[in-house]
């Protein structure tokens, strides 16, 4: 039986660049939803038809991983490590900082000339700290790639880890089709039905794990969820029960906790204060440079 430890309603929007008007979940970069670090959900809002280019220019991270989720709209992605890449509806892509990156993320050229709709969600993701200074890698998870399952006519796509009913202990898991750098489970579930539906899996009990309800409402653990609503579970919370009668979407996450030092400001994590001090002077010093991003169309 799940414990729910918290419910967080949406929070007030905020922009981030001129093309993401978030929620923004969780940002305290704390052991207490280790090893997610950030969750911001850029709710569907629809767009006009524009020739100045929307997002966000270029900017560094280092020493964790940023994974977006696309629902409605698509985004172009460049980096100094020569990536370039579009993610429409359905697709994740999964970036490691590791030792350092520079990118930027602007609206996909045709989407922001027509205009539309607009949905994605972004999570940071801590990486542990053997894994802090591993080269910057780059994972395009198209839709058609992401493994996927149906239970009780919801869709379930299993970006990370494994997904499994219990039923025959590990027997049935499906395996999630993203590399990760520690333990970890990412899945999204989508219930296209007005209908009454029941989901159930099981965790690992010491994993820290949460569900973003996008829309619609469900219940868990005897409780109503409404639509942008976190839930944050307890300890030892190892069997997921969803009940629904409606249409919803939902990102859950779940990993092992890292119970390492935090050290963040801006737009590096690491474990000590002399390591950020040093990701700056590497970053000031030319040491993130790789390939010369090129300039959005404007």
């Amino acid at each position: 039986m799940p414990i729910i430890k918290q419910i967080i309603k949406a929070p007030t929007k905020h922009w981030v660049g001129n093309g993401f008007n978030v929620h923004g979940y969780f940002d305290e970069f704390t052991e207490a939803t280790s090893p997610f670090l950030m969750l911001d959900f850029a709710a569907k809002k629809s767009f006009e038809p524009s020739t100045l280019q929307r997002g966000v220019g270029d900017h560094p991270h280092r020493g964790f991983e940023t994974v977006t989720f696309a629902y409605h709209g698509g985004v172009q992605h460049r980096d100094s490590a020569g990536n370039v890449d579009v993610i429409n509806a359905g697709d994740v892509q999964w970036m490691t900082a590791g030792s350092g990156i520079i990118h930027q993320e602007f609206f996909e050229e045709g989407f922001n000339s027509q205009g539309g709709d607009f949905e994605m969600i972004q999570l940071w993701i801590n990486l542990p700290a053997k894994h802090k200074m591993t080269p910057p890698k780059y994972q395009a998870l198209k839709s058609s790639q992401i493994p996927k399952i149906i239970i009780d006519n919801v869709d379930i796509s299993v970006v990370a880890g494994s997904f499994s009913t219990g039923t025959k202990a590990s027997l049935d898991a499906t395996k999630g089709v993203a590399k990760t750098f520690s333990d970890l489970n990412v899945y999204q579930l989508n219930s296209t039905r007005d209908q009454s539906s029941l989901v159930e899996f099981q965790i690992p009990a010491t994993h820290r794990s949460m569900m973003l309800v996008l829309n619609g409402q469900v219940e868990v653990a005897g409780s109503q969820i409404d639509q942008k609503s976190l839930v944050i579970f307890g300890d030892n919370s190892d069997h997921i029960s969803i009940k629904s009668n409606t249409q919803y979407q939902i990102l859950f996450l779940s990993g092992e906790p890292l119970n390492q030092p935090i050290a963040h400001y801006g737009p590096f994590v690491m474990n000590t204060q002399d390591e950020l001090i040093q990701a700056f002077a590497d970053y000031h010093g030319g040491k993130f440079e790789g390939v010369k991003l090129a300039s959005p169309k404007s």
